[in-house]
């Protein structure tokens, strides 16, 4: 996949140096929205936001994490309605 061109409401994660991930989701522009990060799929599920930010003009945020652990599950998840709208 091209992270470059996601479709809406696609995430696409990208190996950085150094073993931090970058996490690219196509969304509504500027909303605001909060990632989100499990490592087990076990219920209740537990998620930590990790970040929040808001995307542009093109609807496209760009996160980055330092992984923990062998497993990660992310989840972005609305904030805010868009601002400017």
């Amino acid at each position: 996949m091209d992270p470059n061109s996601l479709g809406y409401s696609r995430l696409a994660i990208l190996s950085l140096n150094g073993g931090d991930v970058e996490l690219r989701f196509a969304g509504t522009l500027r909303l605001q929205l909060c990632l989100g990060l499990t490592h087990s799929l076990v219920l209740p599920i537990a998620r930590d936001a990790i970040q929040t930010n808001t995307a542009g003009s093109t609807g496209q945020l760009v996160f980055t994490n330092t992984p923990s652990g062998d497993v990660g599950f992310y989840r972005t998840g609305s904030v805010s309605e868009p601002r400017g709208s």
